[in-house]
C-alpha cells in the first residue's frame, strides 16, 4: 500500500524518491521483524503437529499464541504510528494537509483489511466448531459398530452359559465340564474378538492412507493453481489506482481461495467418513458371522463330548439358542439406534450451548471495545483546545484499529480455553457414559444379563458425580485466567491510546510553534518603536507636566481596572453546581454503604442484594453523568474563556491605544512613527 502511494505521488524527483527509499526500507525491516515473531508461532504448530502432546504443552501453546498476537498487534500498531510520524515530519516531502490525506487513506484501507479478518476469523472458528461436533458425532456412529459386535459377542455367551447351566441342573454336565466348556468358549471368543481387532484397524488404516494420498495430490494442484492467480492478481496492482479497491479484491481472492480448500477438504473427509462407516458396518456383519460359527463349533464339539448328547440333540440347542440370540440383538439394534438419536440431540445441545456461550464472549468483547474507545474520545475531549475535530477522528480510526486487532486474539483465546475446558473434561465424560459406549469399556468375557439395560455401575455414577463440580472448578479457573490476560490486554490498549494521543499533541504544538511567527513576528517589533517614539517626544514636550500625566496614568488604570473586574464573576456560580454534584455523589455513596451494612447482616438474603446492585447502579449512573457534565462544563468553560479572553485582550489594547493618544494630544505631539527620507 506504502508502495503504491508513493509511486504515484513521486515517481521521478530524486529527493522523493530518496524519501520514499527510506521509508519503504524502514517499513520492510520493521516487517521482517513482525515476521520472525510469526515463524516462530509457526515453527511450534508445526513442530507439534507430527507429534503426540500432553495437554499441558497444549495449554502452554495457546497461552504463548494469545502473547504473540497481541505482541504482534502492539509491533505493528507502533510500525504504522511511526509511519504517520514519518510522515507529517519536517524532513516530509508531504504537506501537513498531504500527508493527512495519505495517513487517513492507509487507516482506512487498515481497518477494510482488519474487518475482513474478523470475518474470516469469525467463518473459520464457526468451521471449525461444526467439525469438532461432527466429528463427535461420527465418533460415536462408528463406535456403534464394534460396541454392537462386542455386544452381541456377551449376549452369546450369555446364553451359552445360560444353556449349559440348564443342562448342568438335568444331570446331562458336570458342574466342571460345564465350567470348562464356557471357558473354552470365552477364551475362543476373545481370541476371535482380538483377530478381529487387527484386521479392524488393519483395514481402517489401509483405507485411510488411501484416501489421504489422493487428497494429498489433489490439495498440491490446488496450491499451484492458487499460487498462478495470487500472481496474475500482484501484477495487476502495479496499475491499480484504487487503495482500497485494491485491498477488498485481494481480500476477496484470499477468501475465494480458503473456500476452495474448504470445500475441497470437506468433500475428501465427508468421502473418508462414508467409506469408514462402510467398511466399519461390513467388518460388523461380517466378524458377527464369524464369531457366530466360532461359539456354534466349539459349543458343539464340547458339549457333545463332555455329555451324552447326540449332534442333532446339540444342533436343535444350538438353533433355540440362535433364535433367542436373533431376538435379543434385534433389541439391541433399536437400543443403539435410539442412543444414537440421544446423542446427536445431545451434541446439538452441546453446539448450541457454545455458540450461545461464543456469542456472549463476542458481546462482552465488543462492549469492552466500546469502552476502551469512549475512553480515548473523552482523552480526546481533554485536549480539544489542541485537537481538531479531522485529528480525534483519525485518532479514533488508529485505535479502532488496534482494539479489533485486540479482540481477534481474544475472541481466540475463549475459543480455545473452551475447547481445553473439553479435554480436561473428556476422562470424566467418557467414564460417565451409560449407553452403548460402555460396552467398549467393560470387560468382553462379563455376560450382559438384560438388553435393555442402561449400564449404570459404580464406575459412571462416581464419574457422574464429580462431573458437575470439576466442570464448575475448570471453567472457574479458565474464567480467571481469561479475566487475567483481558487486563494485560486492556493495559495495551491503554499504552496505545496514549501513544496515539501523545503523538497528536506532539504534532499540535509543532503545528501551532510552526503558525505563531508568521502571524506576530513583525507587530512587537513595529508596537515597540512607535512606544519609544512616543516616549521620547512625549518627555521632551513642554505641555505636560507631572500632575496632567499622573493624571492619565491614574485613569488608564481606572480603566483597566473596570475591564478586569468583569472577570471572575461567574466563578462562584460554578463552584456551587460543583458543590451540589458533590452533595448528591454523597448521599448516594452513603446510601450504598448502608444497604452494604444490611446485607453483610443477612447475606443470604435475595432482597438486600437486589437492593445493592440497584444502588450500584445509581452510583455508577450519576458518576458517568457528573463526568459527562464536568467535561462538558469544561468544555464550555474554555470556550467562554477564550472568549473572554480575547474580548480582554482587545479592550486592553483599545485602553493602551487610548492611554497613547491622551498622552500625545497632551504632549501635543503626534502618536505615530514618521518615516524619513
Amino acid at each position: 500500500m506504502v508502495k503504491m502511494i508513493f509511486s504515484r505521488r513521486f515517481p521521478k524527483d530524486k529527493n522523493d524518491a530518496d524519501f520514499s527509499k527510506n521509508i519503504l526500507q524502514m517499513q520492510e525491516k520493521e516487517i521482517n521483524e513482525l515476521k520472525k515473531l510469526l515463524s516462530s508461532d509457526q515453527i511450534v504448530v508445526e513442530k507439534n503437529d507430527n507429534a503426540p502432546c500432553t495437554l499441558e504443552e497444549i495449554e502452554r501453546a495457546q497461552k504463548d499464541h494469545l502473547e504473540r498476537s497481541l505482541q504482534m498487534s502492539k509491533g505493528f500498531s507502533k510500525q504504522v504510528e511511526d509511519l504517520f510520524q514519518h510522515l507529517l515530519s519536517k524532513t516530509s516531502i508531504f504537506s501537513r494537509d498531504e500527508a493527512q490525506d495519505v495517513i487517513m487513506s492507509l487507516i482506512q484501507t487498515l481497518l477494510l483489511v482488519e474487518n475482513h479478518l474478523v470475518n474470516t476469523q469469525e467463518a473459520e472458528l464457526k468451521r471449525i466448531q461444526q467439525k469438532l461436533l461432527w466429528w463427535e458425532e461420527l465418533t460415536g456412529l462408528l463406535q456403534s459398530q464394534p460396541a454392537a459386535l462386542k455386544w452381541e459377542m456377551s449376549l452369546m455367551q450369555g446364553l451359552i452359559a445360560t444353556a449349559l447351566e440348564q443342562l448342568t441342573s438335568d444331570d446331562v454336565l458336570t458342574f466342571n465340564h460345564m465350567e470348562k466348556i464356557l471357558s473354552e468358549v470365552q477364551a475362543t471368543l476373545m481370541k476371535g474378538l482380538q483377530q478381529c481387532t487387527e484386521e479392524w484397524t488393519q483395514k481402517t488404516k489401509e483405507l485411510v492412507n488411501d484416501k489421504c494420498s489422493k487428497i494429498v495430490s489433489k490439495r498440491k494442484k490446488l496450491q499451484r493453481s492458487q499460487t498462478k492467480g495470487k500472481a496474475v492478481a500482484l501484477e495487476l496492482t502495479q496499475t491499480h489506482g484504487d487503495l482500497q479497491q485494491l485491498a477488498k479484491e485481494h481480500q476477496e481472492l484470499l477468501v475465494k481461495h480458503r473456500q476452495q480448500t474448504s470445500d475441497l477438504d470437506l468433500q475428501h473427509e465427508n468421502r473418508v467418513a462414508e467409506a469408514l462407516t462402510e467398511l466399519w458396518r461390513k467388518l460388523r456383519i461380517s466378524w458377527s458371522k464369524k464369531l457366530g460359527e466360532l461359539g456354534k463349533n466349539v459349543f458343539l464339539a464340547l458339549v457333545s463330548a463332555k455329555s451324552q448328547l447326540s449332534a442333532e440333540c446339540c444342533e436343535k440347542l444350538w438353533l433355540d439358542l440362535e433364535q433367542k440370540l436373533v431376538a435379543q440383538l434385534q433389541q439391541v439394534e433399536n437400543t443403539v439406534k435410539l442412543q444414537l438419536e440421544d446423542m446427536k440431540a445431545e451434541v446439538d445441545k452441546d453446539g448450541q450451548v457454545w455458540s450461545e456461550e461464543m456469542s456472549l464472549a463476542q458481546a462482552c468483547l465488543k462492549h469492552l471495545t466500546e469502552q476502551q474507545m469512549k475512553i480515548l474520545k473523552d482523552m480526546v475531549a481533554r485536549q480539544s483546545y489542541a485537537l481538531n475535530s479531522g485529528v480525534g477522528l483519525l485518532m479514533e480510526r488508529k485505535h479502532e484499529h488496534m482494539l479489533a486487532a485486540a479482540q481477534r486474539s481474544f475472541v481466540v483465546r475463549h475459543f480455545c480455553l473452551h475447547m481445553l475446558k473439553e479435554m480436561k473434561l473428556s476422562k470424566l465424560k467418557t467414564l460417565s457414559q451409560t449407553d452403548f459406549r460402555t460396552v467398549l469399556m467393560d470387560d468382553p468375557g462379563k455376560s450382559q444379563s438384560c438388553v435393555g439395560a442402561t449400564f449404570k455401575n459404580s464406575r459412571a455414577s462416581l464419574a457422574e458425580r464429580h462431573l458437575g463440580p470439576e466442570s464448575q472448578l475448570v471453567g472457574h479457573n479458565f474464567q480467571q485466567e481469561f479475566l487475567s490476560e483481558l487486563e494485560t490486554g486492556m493495559e495495551l490498549l491503554q499504552c496505545h491510546a496514549q501513544l496515539v494521543v501523545g503523538n497528536a499533541l506532539s504534532q499540535a504544538v509543532q503545528q501551532t510553534m510552526e503558525t505563531l511567527p508568521v502571524e506576530s513576528l513583525a507587530s512587537p517589533k513595529q508596537d515597540d518603536s512607535l512606544k519609544h517614539h512616543l516616549m521620547e517626544t512625549a518627555s521632551e514636550s513642554v505641555y505636560m507636566t507631572k500632575n496632567s500625566l499622573c493624571a492619565l496614568v491614574q485613569r488608564y488604570y481606572s480603566h483597566l481596572q473596570d475591564v478586569t473586574r468583569k472577570i471572575p464573576q461567574e466563578q462562584p456560580n460554578m463552584n456551587q453546581e460543583v458543590t451540589e454534584q458533590q452533595e448528591r455523589n454523597s448521599q448516594l455513596n452513603t446510601a450504598l454503604q448502608r444497604e452494604l451494612v444490611n446485607w453483610g447482616k443477612k447475606p443470604t438474603s435475595v432482597e438486600f442484594q437486589q437492593r445493592v446492585e440497584l444502588h450500584k447502579r445509581r452510583v455508577l449512573e450519576q458518576c458517568y453523568l457528573q463526568q459527562e457534565m464536568i467535561y462538558e462544563e469544561l468544555k464550555q468553560r474554555k470556550v467562554a474563556q477564550d472568549q473572554t479572553m480575547e474580548s480582554l485582550k482587545k479592550q486592553l489594547l483599545e485602553a493602551e491605544e487610548g492611554f497613547m493618544n491622551d498622552v500625545a494630544d497632551l504632549a501635543q505631539v503626534s502618536p505615530h512613527v514618521h518615516s524619513r527620507d
